[in-house]
């Protein structure tokens, strides 16, 4: 397993897109009383949950100069995310998707993504060292395969680079490939820039269907291989209502998932399980636990609509020196 005490700093800076999010009743595609505005995004989701359960989070991305960009600053600041590194382009506005529901709380998504201010900042060429000055920092990058889909070839190329001087450092690279078709041209093209970014990640968090979908139905033995031969050191795969499964080197643990009455909404399960499993590992809980925790934690998102809970709903954890401990409702 990637060993979590031997990097530089626990300070976690995470890199994506958060847009804004409208929420649709069941069946619904005009507005309604019940239509709910609210914001959204693997990574911030990630970073928010992993900002409540006491980790030290930046996050990475580009907002316009409208009262609704102003407006999200302000949420991520209440949730004590650091904003530092939030870019601010003139004229620019968040990307918006809207989010329908069905009656077992599966979801459907409709982007309007392609002028963001996310998708013109990181779309846009940076240097190698450019991305090393935003990096030094932090002991932790956690990114997405969505991230990366807003990205050119050479940025992402670039950015390969700069991951690779900047864990011979102490950093360490967490990745889920939260492969979305949308975001891509074609599926061998996401098949080589998915490919090429696990040769920078120590710790991958994917989720099975990601990977079947787009590496024709592999099974997660064959999914396990590909990380390891790229040198991925420690690999979860998410697989929804049968838990997880953890892999290192020959080592092979599954994890249950907890159980579930009733599902209300499924979005922002698998960011949710990777900020309680992140949030454990940086806390030098065992993948076991640290897993375990996740789980509980992804069950309370998915039991209320929407991808940010309440903060009041949110199971708290506290993580000691000898790690985790019991702090009002357990994950």
């Amino acid at each position: 397993m990637f060993d979590f005490a031997g990097i530089k700093s626990p300070a976690v800076l995470i890199a994506g897109e958060c847009m804004l999010e409208l929420a649709l009743p069941e069946g619904l595609v005009g507005a309604s009383p019940a239509t709910k505005l609210a914001m959204g995004g693997d990574t911030l989701n990630t970073a928010v949950y992993l900002s409540r359960l006491g980790a030290k989070v930046s996050y990475l991305t580009a907002l316009g100069d409208d009262p609704y960009s102003d407006w999200m600053l302000e949420q991520w600041r209440s949730e004590g995310v650091d904003t530092s590194a939030v870019q601010r382009l003139a004229g620019a506005v968040p990307g918006m998707y809207a989010i329908q529901t069905d009656a077992h709380g599966e979801r459907s998504f409709h982007y309007w993504r392609a002028q963001s201010a996310a998708k013109q900042w990181f779309s846009s060429e940076r240097s190698k060292t450019q991305w090393l000055e935003l990096l030094s920092p932090f002991g932790v990058f956690y990114l997405s395969g969505i991230t990366l889909s807003l990205m050119t070839d050479a940025g992402r190329e670039t950015l390969v680079a700069a991951l690779q001087e900047w864990r011979a450092r102490g950093g360490c690279v967490v990745f889920d490939i939260n492969f979305r078709p949308k975001g891509w041209v074609s599926r061998p093209h996401a098949q080589q820039v998915m490919s090429a970014m696990l040769t920078v990640t120590d710790v991958g968090l994917p989720t099975l269907d990601d990977e079947q979908d787009l590496f024709d139905g592999q099974s997660e033995e064959d999914v396990i291989a590909r990380y390891q031969a790229a040198g991925v050191t420690e690999v979860l795969i998410k697989r929804g209502a049968r838990g997880v499964v953890i892999a290192s080197g020959a080592e092979r643990c599954e994890v249950p998932a907890r159980k579930v009455d009733h599902v209300v909404d499924t979005t922002g399960a698998g960011d949710s399980f990777n900020a309680g499993y992140l949030a454990g590992r940086l806390a030098q809980l065992a993948p076991e636990q640290a897993a375990l925790q996740a789980h509980h934690l992804a069950a309370a998102v998915i039991g209320v609509r929407g991808a940010i809970i309440p903060r009041s709903q949110t199971p708290s954890l506290a993580f000691g020196e000898s790690g985790l401990s019991d702090s009002g409702s357990m994950l």
